[in-house]
């Protein structure tokens, strides 16, 4: 069936080409409608045959949704249309947007076809499920739908409307897509996206697709599992006793087959612009588990392109702190939940970016994709990659459609669109099998990077890094350590405490161990991960700036996140408002060193503090332990076996990469103090030989060893070297 629509590409290559400029520019209308000045030859080009790719829509349109087409003939066509980039799927939906309300007769209603394709996927996912469909699903499908119903309505039905304004699926044009190496199985079309639609974030609290939990379900274990990983209820459950959600608040134990079987899973981070994470857990059993984890990005509306009054309502200020409240609103998709929620004060309710056009932001879509692409593609080929798997993929970019439901829904946003000339929302969606919602900061606010449950992100946090290479003979010396730090507490606990109290103490110590020992190799991967992933960047030449701050605890997971401002190692770093230099330092480069300082090295390591092996700036003394007389704060505080010690290796490696950092922005600020006077800014010059006196210059502070406390331990800095740029 796609055979003449593929006939009518390769008679159009001219149109096909200046479609993809169009896609790819960050500036400009990415579908240009006869409203738009062909100030370009894309935009000419397009302006052109746009009459009759449209009637290409409307064609592609009624042979995939024609009521006697049959669902694998529709797939077929949809698959077709998705390898090319969404050509056809795009012209059915301007088509629509060029004539609203049409009705075609025996045509159903395009969208709700694309929404039964996806669904199909969705309940093809949950393996295991019985033949009928469980509790949850039926509610994943009413909250993604805003019906519960299989058969898709005809066009121009009156059932739609409703529908429309509860659903949190909608139809989308695709800006860009990437073929992902989760298409190979399949994988990938769980998420609608994949079929060119749109999904977004409840728009009041009811929006969380309520259902009643079944006797013996996993939902059912799950809850009950709470109290075992200390997890507070109200962290988890948002609905009343007996039912649970489809959209959770904190992701379940993907690896655990009795808590989270096969199927597709909804949750949100607290921290504002990662809002929605939808998951695919594959496999019955252990050795079959498969996780992919694909991520909506993007942080709403830009206030200074709206009128005040919509601006000061949508960029979440008092007048909208109380509008997520009220079940009956629906046309706000980019506002705060009231404070005092457990989801965080002033974390986002978002869709996505609204673009300005023409405008050269650096909060636009396509160029946030193209980086991640770009960074992805130059990690797979780095000799690092073993410890590089961190890095997502970007897979589509979905802009929101403007038909009538949608201006209903978004009145506010519509009148922005059509007064300054934005987008609607736009999200760039990215996938990994490594992605999490987690981040290495704890801010200790409600909007925090974490779960408040730290069993629980151990367990996604070894998940994320199962596998990730780090320096073999690390896990000797952490091997070596946890003997000394058991031998000398066992030494002290049976010399200090009771009988009684030093017997259990000793009882307990094997669990304790291993524990300490699963942190203490997950920090090692984690460290190992940060420092590949920073060499992938500089020896790439590339660096991210102060607004992003790849490298910071708040912006780095499995990987480096916030492409938006990656780019040259030598731009001038400039402030997020861009009105003054950043701070850091002359390069952006700058910025990188300075958040690799405070995330790996001490006094306040986001890694030692994410993982549980830290907690504040004090660390014991294990060596002050010999000498306790069991009153001191050392002996007090190693007695539970869950924090690092000042003679640990993990420790040592952290003071020397804070210092190896320090004297690495030192070497930067030399090169750059060397170098020609510019004006700080955008328009700095780029000099590549900026990157390359840098590698050379750290190859001998990679080698130095580090000093602690006036004496010269082993340095545990050379275990890393490997991972470090070097000289080119």
């Amino acid at each position: 069936m796609y055979k003449k629509f593929a006939q009518w590409i390769s008679e159009h290559k001219e149109f096909a080409q200046a479609v993809t400029k169009l896609l790819l520019a960050p500036d400009g209308a990415a579908f240009p409608t006869t409203k738009t000045a062909a100030v370009d030859e894309p935009t000419q080009t397009f302006l052109k045959y746009r009459a009759e790719y449209l009637a290409q829509g409307r064609e592609f349109l009624v042979a995939v949704a024609g009521a006697e087409v049959g669902r694998e003939a529709r797939q077929e066509l949809l698959v077709a249309s998705e390898a090319d980039a969404h050509l056809f799927h795009n012209a059915a939906v301007l088509w629509l947007e060029d004539n609203p309300g049409a009705v075609i007769k025996n045509v159903l209603d395009y969208e709700e076809c694309l929404k039964a394709l996806w669904f199909d996927e969705v309940l093809r996912a949950g393996t295991a499920r019985a033949k009928t469909m469980s509790n949850r699903e039926k509610a994943l499908r009413l909250y993604c739908f805003g019906a519960d119903r299989d058969t898709p309505l005809p066009m121009g039905d009156q059932g739609l409307a409703a529908a429309r304004l509860a659903g949190h699926v909608s139809l989308g044009k695709v800006i860009a897509r990437d073929r992902t190496r989760f298409h190979d199985d399949g994988a990938i079309r769980v998420h609608p996206g994949f079929w060119g639609l749109f999904l977004f974030s409840p728009v009041n609290k009811s929006h969380r697709g309520d259902f009643r939990v079944e006797q013996g379900s996993a939902e059912e274990r799950w809850l009950n599992e709470l109290p075992a990983l200390a997890i507070k209820p109200k962290l988890v459950h948002d609905a009343a006793p007996g039912r649970f959600q489809v959209y959770e608040r904190v992701p379940r134990p993907f690896l655990d087959t009795a808590l989270t079987p096969p199927g597709v899973f909804l949750h949100r981070s607290r921290a504002h612009g990662r809002d929605d994470f939808l998951v695919r857990v594959a496999g019955t059993d252990k050795g079959t588990r498969k996780v992919m984890v694909t991520c909506t990005k993007g942080v709403g509306l830009q206030p200074d392109c709206l009128p005040r009054d919509i601006a000061v309502r949508v960029s979440g200020v008092e007048e909208f702190t109380s509008a997520f409240e009220k079940a009956t609103t629906t046309n706000l998709p980019f506002t705060y939940p009231a404070p005092g929620q457990n989801e965080g004060d002033s974390s986002w309710r978002n869709m996505g970016f609204c673009l300005v056009r023409g405008d050269d932001s650096d909060e636009i879509a396509t160029v946030d994709f193209a980086h991640f692409r770009e960074l992805y593609e130059k990690a797979a080929e780095h000799r690092l990659r073993d410890s590089v798997r961190g890095f997502v993929e970007p897979f589509v970019c979905v802009e929101l459609n403007c038909l009538p439901h949608n201006v209903e829904r978004m009145p506010e946003v519509a009148a922005a669109v059509e007064k300054k000339g934005i987008s609607w929302p736009a999200q760039v969606v990215t996938v990994s099998d490594r992605e999490t919602s987690l981040r290495l900061t704890k801010q200790g606010t409600d909007q925090d990077y974490d779960y408040g449950a730290p069993a629980l992100e151990l367990l996604e946090w070894e998940r994320v890094y199962a596998g990730s290479a780090f320096p073999a003979k690390l896990q000797e010396v952490i091997h070596k350590d946890v003997e000394d730090l058991i031998s000398t507490m066992t030494t002290a606990v049976v010399r200090l405490l009771p009988k009684e109290a030093a017997r259990s103490w000793v009882d307990a110590l094997p669990a304790k161990r291993a524990l300490l020992e699963r942190r203490a190799l997950l920090a090692a991967r984690i460290i190992s991960s940060a420092l590949a992933s920073w060499t992938v960047f500089v020896e790439n030449g590339l660096a991210s700036d102060t607004y992003t701050g790849s490298f910071s605890g708040r912006n780095f997971n499995s990987g480096p996140r916030d492409s938006n401002e990656w780019g040259p190692f030598s731009r001038g770093s400039v402030r997020s408002d861009h009105k003054a230099p950043a701070g850091e330092g002359k390069y952006c480069g700058h910025v990188d060193l300075g958040n690799l300082a405070e995330t790996l090295g001490m006094p306040d390591s986001r890694v030692f503090a994410a993982v549980g092996l830290t907690q504040g700036t004090s660390v014991p003394s294990l060596r002050a332990v010999e000498r306790s007389d069991g009153t001191d704060e050392d002996f007090n505080t190693l007695q539970d076996l869950d924090l690092l010690w000042t003679e640990s290796a993990l420790y040592r490696l952290a003071i020397e990469l804070g210092q190896f950092f320090r004297q690495a922005k030192v070497k930067l600020d030399e090169i750059a103090k060397a170098g020609p006077k510019e004006v700080w800014g955008t328009d700095l010059p780029l000099d590549e030989r900026v990157v390359v006196q840098f590698r050379a210059a750290l190859e001998p502070l990679g080698k130095a060893a580090a000093e602690t406390e006036g004496r010269q331990p082993t340095s545990v800095l050379p275990l890393f070297y490997d991972l470090l740029p070097k000289k080119v």
